[in-house]
This record gives structure tokens, sequence and C-alpha cells, in this order.
């Protein structure tokens, strides 16, 4: 949730600003009172910047005295990222370092970077991983993710640095076909969904409003106490749960799914969101029966 309590107006760069949950960071925080920069390669609303050109960064941050910036910016996911390997490298580490260089160098007090789940591999037999789980990415976008985290360890004492590890994020306008989502798009236009396996896959699935405001209060909160928070639902759940509850929501909707977990996608335990918890007052509004439902709406 995002606190009710009123802050002073900041200005946030959000790298990225224009894709799935860049954009709903944004929204969310222009909506809180603060002044918000949309920066990304795709011209819209804000400055159009690559984020390998640290120069253009400074640039930017200076002339707009930005204060704290949200690093969304990244060729996401496992698939995209073994398809683009060295292009997605350069612009998931070397543009994030180019990211906290401009930020170290032009004052900005605090960098919210998007880390993921992929850090953590398998999680082992862990029932909950904690962000003192043994990081072992299995995949380059898990590798690419964990750099990110070391790196920015070399800006200590310059900026504050804190990696948001994020779980499975779904909702309106999320781009690519990982499930639910695709699930959600057949159900809104009155289609089945091609038989799948995985229904005994468990993840954590948070839904793209409860991510953005755990975003926002890791750049709202006076101080921060830790370098990474995880940021999820806290709770795992079988997709073939998740595929009943959409029938259930939408009886038009079928899919016929085998057992088993996902092909080729490691099977980890649930984020534990204690310290966000604990340290923020940050938990999600949404039940995942409630983000379903809002997702189905097109919200």
């Amino acid at each position: 949730m995002t606190p009710a309590r009123a802050v002073a107006p900041l200005t946030v760069a959000v790298t990225g600003g224009r894709g799935f949950l860049g954009a709903a960071v944004v929204d969310r925080l222009r909506a809180r009172g603060h002044r918000v920069l949309a920066l990304d390669v795709v011209p819209g609303d804000g400055p159009v910047v690559d984020v390998r050109d640290e120069r253009d960064l400074r640039r930017v941050f200076a002339a707009e005295g930005v204060q704290r910036v949200v690093h969304a910016a990244a060729v996401v996911g496992v698939p995209a990222v073994r398809e683009r390997l060295a292009e997605s490298t350069g612009i998931n580490v070397l543009g994030s370092l180019a990211v906290l260089g401009a930020s170290a160098s032009t004052g900005v007090d605090r960098v919210v970077d998007l880390s993921s789940e992929e850090i953590y591999g398998d999680g082992g037999s862990a029932e909950l991983l904690t962000e003192e789980t043994c990081t072992r990415p299995l995949t380059a976008y898990g590798a690419h993710k964990l750099a990110v985290e070391l790196l920015a360890r070399e800006f200590a004492g310059v900026l504050t640095y804190a990696a948001a590890r994020l779980s499975w994020v779904y909702g309106r306008g999320f781009p690519r076909a990982r499930p639910p989502q695709s699930w959600l798009d057949d159900a809104r236009e009155g289609r089945r969904s091609a038989p799948a396996a995985g229904a005994d896959h468990v993840a954590d699935l948070i839904h793209v409003d409860d991510a953005a405001s755990a975003l926002v209060i890791l750049v709202e909160a006076p101080r921060l106490q830790h370098r990474a928070y995880n940021v999820g639902s806290g709770c795992g759940v079988r997709l073939g749960e998740v595929a009943a509850l959409i029938g259930s929501l939408c009886p038009a909707w079928g899919i016929e799914q085998a057992a088993g977990q996902l092909p080729g996608v490691p099977m980890r335990a649930p984020l534990d969101t204690a310290r966000i918890r604990d340290e923020l007052g940050w938990m999600p509004d949404l039940s995942l029966e409630d983000g379903l439902r809002r997702t189905l709406h097109g919200r």
C-alpha cells in the first residue's frame, strides 16, 4: 500500500518510463504530487534518452535537478535476454552502470533499481526466499540483475542504492506471454487458451499496481536501512489454481493444462516480504482474485 502521509515533492527520473512497470510508477508518483521525468528511448512526454549514454543522462539529471531515480529500463525476461544476449547485456549491465554513474555525479541521492527474483536461481529447498538467501542465478537475465546489485557497491557513500527484487508481475499491458497474462488476454478476447503444461508450477504473483506502490514507498522513504527488498505477494500459488480462478471469473474461458512445472522455468519458493513490510509498512492491497479481476476488466 502507498502510505497516506504527505511527503515533500521530489523530482524523480524514471528510466524506461514508458514501459509496463515504469509507466505505472510514473503515474503513481505524479498522483502523489512529485515532478516526474519519464525517460525512454521511445518518444513520449519526457526526454528521449538511451540509458547507455551516461553523458546524456548527466545532462538531463543536472538540468532538471533530479533528486531520485527509479531505474526500470531493461531488456526484461529470460527468453528475451537469451535471444539478444550481447545487446541486452549492454543495456542491462552497462546501461545500469551509466545510470548509477550519472546519478552519483549530479547529486542524485537515491537510485531504486528494478531487480528480480531470478537472482535466487531455484532457491534451493527454502520455504521462503529472504534477501539473505544465497544468490545463484541460473539465467543470463538473473546474472544481469545480480551483477548490477554488486556493481552498485562501487557507489556506496555517494548515493543510496536499493534493489527491488520483484516476483512475477502481471496486469494490464503486460508485454509478454507468460502465464497468467496470456490467459487473461485470451479470456478478455473471448477465446480459449492453447493447451499448456505447468499446472503444478508454483509462482509468486503480484499485480502491477501493488508492485508500483512498493517502488513509490522505496522512493519516498526518508531513509532506507537495506540495499535490497523483496517485492512480491509472499505467497506461492499453483498455476492450475490460477487457471481455475480465471475460469470462475470468466466461465466462457478455458484451458487444457498438463501436470508438472513449466518447461525450462525454475520453480522456486515465494518471496519473503517481511523486510519491506516491517521497515516501510508496505503490503499488497490486492488479493490474487482481485488482481485477476482488475486485469480482466482492463484496469
